[in-house]
C-alpha cells in the first residue's frame, strides 16, 4: 500500500514575511516545521498535543519523518535542508530550541517511538500514572482549565522576557557535579543488568535532563527576586528536586521501553527481574549455582552464560573456570 503523502510546498510561491508561532501543530510535515523553526528563532517551538498518536501519524507520512529533528533540537544542533520545495534559500536553523509535551496510553508511545534504536526514547522524559476512579463535577460551578492557567500564562510570558533580556551562565557546585557524575555513573553500570544496552543513552541523556531542569528552577528564582546578575549557581534544594524528578521519569521509562519490542498484547515486563536474579546469588558463586538460580526466572543456560559473561568485570569477577566473585560495593 502506498504511504499517503501531504501537498509539496511551491518553490516559486511568493515569499512570505516570517510569522512566528510558538505553539507548532502536530499535525505538520517536514518543511512545513523546518520553516516555523527558522522563523522563530530564538523564540524558539513547543508541541503539544493531548493525543501522542497525532504526532505519530504525521510522523509516518512520507512528507512528515522528522524523528531526526526532534533529536537534533534536543542537542541543540544544527538543522539544514535545501530541497526543491525550500525554493533557491536552503533552510538554516542554528541552535534550535524546541519543547514537547504529549500525553496518550503506551500503545500510542510504542507507535510513536518504535523501538529503542529510534534514538528518540533517550531523549523524553517518561511519566506514567494511574486515575482514581472519581467522578468530577460537571455542573456550572466547576473551573475550567482556562480560569486556572490563564493568570498563570501571564506570570510564564513574564519570565520568557525577563531571560530573554538576562542572559546568565548557569553554574553547578563542586558538590553537584560529584553527586551528579556518582548518581549517574552508579546507573550506568547498572543497565547491563537490564539486558539492553541501549539504556546506556537514556542515563546519559537523563544526566543532561538534570542540568536542564536545574537551569530551568535557577532562573525561576532569580526572576522572582529580580536578580539580574550575569551569573548564577544552583542552590541545593533545586539541584536536588530536579535529580529527583529525573531519576523518577528514569524508572518510568524503564518500566515502558520494557515492553518496546512486544507487539502490544503483552503485560509489561519486570525491568528488575535480572537484578534480583543477581541480589539472589551468594558472594561467590558457580556457573552451575547461577543456571540452578536461574531456573526459577525462567533463564536458559545459555542466557545466563551470556549474562555472566557481559557482567564480568562490571559486578561480578571471575575466579577461576565456572567461579565468580561478587564486587564489593556493587
Amino acid at each position: 500500500m502506498k504511504k499517503e503523502t501531504c501537498d509539496e510546498e511551491i518553490s516559486d510561491a511568493p515569499k512570505r514575511p516570517a510569522f512566528k508561532m510558538l505553539f507548532i501543530p502536530a499535525t505538520t510535515s517536514y518543511t512545513r516545521m523546518q520553516i516555523q523553526m527558522r522563523d522563530n528563532g530564538a523564540l524558539g517551538g513547543i508541541i503539544f498535543d493531548t493525543e501522542a498518536e497525532t504526532l505519530t501519524t504525521a510522523n509516518h507520512l512520507d512528507c512528515g519523518n522528522f524523528n531526526d529533528m526532534l533529536r537534533k533540537a534536543y542537542e541543540h544542533e544544527n538543522i539544514e535542508s535545501s530541497y526543491k520545495a525550500n525554493g533557491t534559500t536552503p533552510i538554516t536553523i542554528k541552535h534550535p530550541s524546541l519543547a514537547m509535551f504529549l500525553t496518550g496510553t503506551p500503545g500510542q508511545l510504542e507507535a510513536l517511538l518504535g523501538s529503542y534504536e529510534n534514538g528518540l526514547t533517550s531523549r523524553v522524559g517518561f511519566y506514567t500514572f494511574r486515575l482514581n476512579p472519581n467522578w468530577k463535577s460537571m455542573d456550572d460551578d466547576s473551573v475550567s482549565q482556562e480560569e486556572i492557567f490563564h493568570p498563570l500564562a501571564h506570570q510564564v510570558f513574564e519570565l520568557f522576557n525577563f531571560c530573554l533580556n538576562n542572559p546568565v551562565l548557569f553554574h553547578f557546585k563542586r558538590s553537584q557535579w560529584d553527586q551528579l557524575n556518582k548518581t549517574f555513573s552508579v546507573l550506568l553500570n547498572e543497565v547491563v543488568l537490564e539486558g539492553n544496552d541501549d539504556l546506556q543513552a537514556v542515563v546519559k541523556r537523563y544526566a543532561v535532563l538534570v542540568m536542564r531542569i536545574s537551569m530551568v528552577q535557577t532562573r525561576i528564582r532569580q526572576f522572582e527576586t529580580n536578580d539580574l546578575s550575569s551569573e548564577i549557581y544552583c542552590n541545593d534544594i533545586d539541584f536536588q528536586r530536579s535529580l529527583e524528578i529525573v531519576l523518577c521519569c528514569y524508572e518510568h521509562s524503564r518500566l515502558l521501553l520494557s515492553s518496546m519490542s512486544s507487539s502490544g498484547k503483552h503485560p509489561l515486563k519486570d525491568p528488575n527481574i535480572t537484578r534480583r536474579f543477581i541480589n539472589e546469588l551468594s558472594d561467590t558463586f558457580t556457573t552451575d549455582e547461577a543456571i540452578k538460580a536461574g531456573a526459577n526466572y525462567g533463564f536458559s543456560s545459555r542466557k545466563i552464560n551470556r549474562l555472566l559473561k557481559s557482567l564480568n568485570g562490571v559486578i561480578i569477577t571471575k575466579m577461576s573456570h565456572g567461579s565468580y566473585r561478587k564486587l564489593s560495593g556493587k
